[in-house]
């Protein structure tokens, strides 16, 4: 069975990485735009791992985050924080204790799978280098 990952962003490129990328590695991927999507999958699916973008319409990713974190069945999945920014805001500091990695929007689609399998084995850092490429 293939692990099922959310992964969440506005920009369409970056959505089309996701389902390509993520989809031809074997893994079940659901592939939405906004947070409001986000909480309504998380209703039907239970993810192995969450790629939660940052700036989205309706619900920031920090919104739907602290949904997901206070929320007892979700508290517990995995999520990567990705944004286009190369750290994350200093206004977040107490979120930085609620998210598994903070990424950029800048790496091969390689590297995003070597991501997401130390997403899912646990074996991220606190603080990786891991960046995203929309290329």
């Amino acid at each position: 069975m293939s692990q099922c990952l959310i992964a969440a962003d506005d920009d369409p490129v970056i959505r089309e990485v996701y389902q390509y990328v993520l989809g031809d590695a074997g893994y079940d991927v659901t592939v939405v735009r906004n947070g409001r999507q986000v909480l309504a999958a998380l209703h039907t699916l239970t993810p192995d791992l969450i790629l939660l973008d940052i700036k989205m319409p309706d619900l920031s990713g920090w919104e739907v985050l602290e949904v997901i974190r206070t929320t007892p069945e979700w508290q517990d999945i995995p999520v990567v924080m990705v944004s286009a920014l190369p750290e994350p805001p200093s206004d977040n500091v107490d979120a930085s204790r609620r998210y598994d990695c903070y990424v950029t929007k800048k790496k091969t689609g390689n590297e995003l799978l070597v991501l997401v399998d130390q997403a899912l084995k646990g074996t991220l850092t606190t603080a990786p280098q891991a960046t995203l490429d929309s290329r």
